[in-house]
This record gives C-alpha cells, sequence and structure tokens, in this order.
C-alpha cells in the first residue's frame, strides 16, 4: 500500500516515462485504415499497409513465397490477395497451407545436446503474415483501451525500456523527498521450457 506521496510519485513517474517514449515515436495521422478498423470487412488499404510492413529478407514459409514477392504485386494479384483475406475473416477459415508451418531448432549453445539447449523458430509462409498483421492491428486498437496504464512488455512503444525509466525516476524522487523506496525483482523460469513438446 502506498502513501498519497508514494501514489503521486509513481504516478508521476509514469507520465514522465510516457512522455520520453512519445518524444521518440513518430505520430501517425488518421489514415484509410484508421476510419475502417471496425469494419466487417478487410479493405485494400489493409491489406497494402500489412505488406508494407512484411519484413524482407526472411525465410519462407511452406509456400515458398518471399515477402518480396508480395510487394511488388499490383493489379489483379494484390486484388487475388485481398479478396482471400475478405475471405478468410468473413468465413473464420484459413487455408490449408497457411496453418502449416516448419519448426526448425536453433542451438543455444554451441555444444547443445539436450532439448533444453535449443529453441525454435517457425517458418509460416508470408501470405498468411498479411492477415496476422491485419488481426493484430485490429485487436491492438481495440484493446489499448483495456490496457492498464503501468503494464510494460508485450505491448508497442512499452517495453522494458520504458519500466528502466520508471524506476530511474522513482528512485530519484524518492531520494529527493526523503522517502524509501521498495523494489522486488521476481524471475520466471521461461514458459518455452514448461511446454510439453511430446509428439505422438
Amino acid at each position: 500500500m502506498m502513501s498519497r506521496v508514494g501514489e503521486r510519485i509513481y504516478r508521476n513517474a509514469v507520465q514522465q516515462g510516457w512522455k520520453l517514449r512519445s518524444t521518440e515515436m513518430s505520430v501517425e495521422g488518421e489514415s484509410e485504415i484508421d476510419k475502417y478498423e471496425t469494419s466487417q470487412n478487410v479493405i485494400k488499404a489493409e491489406v497494402l499497409k500489412a505488406i508494407e510492413k512484411l519484413k524482407t529478407g526472411k525465410a519462407e514459409g511452406t509456400d515458398n513465397i518471399p515477402a518480396e514477392m508480395l510487394k511488388i504485386f499490383k493489379g489483379t494479384a494484390l486484388d487475388e490477395i485481398v479478396l482471400l483475406c475478405q475471405q478468410m475473416y468473413s468465413e473464420g477459415k484459413w487455408p490449408e497451407d497457411f496453418v502449416k508451418s516448419v519448426m526448425v531448432p536453433l542451438k543455444k549453445k554451441s555444444v547443445a545436446k539436450k532439448y533444453e539447449d535449443h529453441r525454435t523458430i517457425t517458418l509460416i509462409s508470408h501470405a498468411s503474415k498479411v492477415m496476422l498483421k491485419i488481426l493484430t492491428r485490429r485487436l491492438e486498437n481495440k484493446l489499448t483501451a483495456e490496457i492498464e496504464q503501468d503494464q510494460f512488455g508485450f505491448i508497442k512503444g512499452c517495453g522494458t525500456g520504458e519500466a528502466i525509466a520508471v524506476m530511474r525516476i522513482l528512485a530519484e524522487q524518492s531520494i529527493e523527498h526523503g522517502q524509501e523506496l521498495y523494489v522486488s525483482f521476481v524471475v520466471f523460469e521461461k514458459a518455452f521450457n514448461r511446454v510439453n513438446r511430446v509428439l505422438k
């Protein structure tokens, strides 16, 4: 339980942390996509934005189509992708090759022998990433109002860097006001190592 001064210091620190972060971020004006984010159907502008955001130079998924190819699509090819995304969104069904992926194990250590010494990357088709980016953007826009102000991690623009900045500001202000500050660090074992991956 924090005192009133402690709560004021905490709120002030969070606000200062957000101010620091907001000066680093570029602000986008309302676009055609923002107007249709609550639309019942996927629009061409959303598909174009998702394709534009695809990273280049990445390995292809099971369809062997690189992101660079999607980025040069125009006309009928682009219309087909838009139509496919609209169909997937309205029916709630994904094409079979969109749900297939290739898991590639990578060694964490050079002498990796145990399962725990590896991590995996999953290669999925770039075409399915387009739809995933559209869904992610829509979910982020809807959930932003629901997320607590002091949530750090798993949120764009509010990672551990911001948490460290808030912690530093809290420490500086507690010293300035002559108050004690208690910090608790909890280390959780990675969830990845807890998943049962035995295939039958």
